[in-house]
């Protein structure tokens, strides 16, 4: 009886421990089926991001229907918070909006001038400023700035590139005044400074031009893609991107060549094989770029005439992912929430995309068409 018992024992031991087997393998089987599907729904979770979130912010827009119309709306009540911002002097529209410190650089190139409002009062914006190139009747279209204090200005139908004071600006002692003026040659079409560097395209030469703010002395990356029209720094400063028409576009009268990326190593001053960009083989030549944005997550995003494209620049660089199936006028970066600005092409529409390209909210803004936005 004993032995007989100690057999039935052993018998439920052994048959208790192979059943706990079975229910282990069963919940691991369970957790790993439960893991691979959420990684095969997920997608990866940046493409999930919603960008800078539900918090309401403002945007300035500019139309071009109303001379000098730029205004204040609130997102995402869509609402005007405050209309026609004081613009007195200006008679023709607003094409560029650039924020810096406590100014709205808006930039007039029909009347030669950028109107400089000042934003530190709340919603009572005020004219504090106007840099005025009606002398030499040139059109101001880009700015970067090289330090608090000085600003580099390139013009549609200028060679150079004027250095620009601001070190007085707003504060009633004494004007903005144009310091000097770097000749590089050709007109220049975007520019951007990366610490004591400053780039800037010349699609005409098929070159970019870059100087440091200490010596402005002139140097050159030669035999770029035909016509580098935009150019942007990656958040870090290690290199700038460079994105090239190539030929047979804008009334370029060259044979029909591809859309490229070209990438400048800004501590070697050294340029990359370029890198096609379309979006299928059909488009391959005939692709249009429209602009450069860089998220703080390292995506360029490159709307184009056919779709937006973006490339991840910590990976392969070659390969352009397709986030949006339709084309785009034009494209801002907002630093503030990480987050694109996307002017539809027609100018009805603005969308909003988060740092990896999801689409978080398209708005039918009040005052249409739109010249140009720019996030507060």
């Amino acid at each position: 009886m004993c032995n007989a018992r100690g057999h039935a024992n052993r018998a439920f031991q052994l048959t208790g421990i192979y059943g706990m087997r079975q229910n282990i393998s069963r919940y691991i089987l369970t957790i790993l089926v439960l893991g691979t599907a959420l990684a095969l729904t997920s997608c990866g979770p940046e493409e999930e991001e919603r960008g800078g979130g539900t918090s309401p912010w403002q945007m300035f827009v500019s139309s071009s229907e109303t001379a000098g119309d730029v205004s204040l709306v609130d997102i995402p009540s869509n609402e005007i918070r405050t209309q026609n911002m004081n613009l007195l002097s200006t008679n023709s529209p607003v094409t560029r909006m650039v924020n810096f410190r406590d100014y709205l650089f808006c930039f007039v190139p029909l009347e030669h001038k950028i109107v400089v409002l000042s934003l530190v009062n709340g919603d009572n914006f005020a004219e504090v400023e106007t840099i005025d190139f009606s002398e030499e009747e040139i059109e101001p279209i880009d700015i970067a700035f090289g330090n608090a204090t000085t600003a580099y200005v390139i013009f549609r139908n200028s060679n150079e590139v004027k250095v620009v004071d601001i070190h007085f600006l707003g504060d009633g002692s004494e004007r903005c005044r144009v310091c000097s003026a770097i000749d590089l040659g050709v007109p220049s079409s975007s520019i951007t400074a990366v610490g004591n560097r400053v780039f800037a395209t010349n699609p005409k030469a098929d070159r970019v031009s870059f100087f440091a703010t200490t010596t402005e002395k002139v140097q050159t990356f030669e035999n770029l893609p035909p016509q580098p029209m935009y150019l942007e720094a990656v958040p870090n400063g290690d290199e700038v991107v460079v994105i090239s028409l190539g030929g047979g576009k804008r009334g370029d009268t060259r044979e029909l060549s591809e859309c490229m990326a070209t990438f400048i190593n800004v501590a070697e001053e050294s340029i990359s094989a370029p890198t096609p960009i379309f979006d299928s083989q059909s488009t391959q030549f005939t692709t249009e770029a429209r602009g450069i944005a860089i998220t703080q997550r390292d995506y360029a995003f490159i709307p184009t005439n056919n779709t937006v494209l973006r490339i991840d620049l910590r990976g392969d660089r070659a390969r352009q992912t397709k986030v949006l199936g339709r084309p785009m006028e034009a494209i801002v970066y907002n630093p503030i929430r990480d987050e694109i600005l996307m002017i539809e092409e027609g100018r009805q529409r603005l969308r909003i995309h988060s740092a990896t390209g999801a689409e978080i909210e398209t708005y039918t803004l009040p005052m249409r068409p739109i010249e140009a936005v720019s996030p507060r």
